[in-house]
């Protein structure tokens, strides 16, 4: 899994050949903690 920023997001993100899934997160967000332990990734 590889961490994406502001230099290295359009590279992997966007400029990828294959679908990527991108995971969105913040420790301030109460549904991203609470579905991050059911999609366990």
């Amino acid at each position: 899994m590889n961490e994406l920023n502001d230099q290295n997001f359009e590279d992997e993100v966007i400029k990828s050949e294959k679908p990527v899934l991108v995971d969105f997160w913040s420790p301030t967000c109460f549904s991203c903690i609470r579905y991050k332990v059911k999609a366990n990734y």
